[in-house]
């Protein structure tokens, strides 16, 4: 019984398209608030890519380091690369 009435049960109706409203007027580049929020969202982007940069340029340092002195064979770069992963893991602070 129970079988049949989920086959004889009507599919559910898909939910109604909800109306926004009307469009507005574009959004005018030339406004000092627009112009404060692109820029502040530049300047947080440069920030942070710079962070980033600095953070991981004594990796960088020791990989030039690493490359010059040991010159590694295909097989030990692995385990250099884990070597350098713990070491930048005990470096960050949290």
């Amino acid at each position: 019984m129970a079988i049949s009435e989920r086959i004889k049960r009507k599919p559910k109706e898909s939910p109604a398209i909800p109306d926004f409203g009307a469009a507005g007027a574009p959004i005018d580049r030339g406004h000092p608030f627009y112009f404060g929020f692109v820029a502040t969202v530049g300047a947080l982007t440069a920030f942070v890519l710079m962070r980033a940069l600095a953070s991981a340029s004594q990796v960088f340092v020791l990989i030039l380091i690493l490359e010059q002195q040991v010159r590694p064979s295909i097989a030990d770069i692995p385990s250099i690369l884990v070597l350098l992963q713990l070491w930048a893991l005990s470096q960050h602070s949290f």
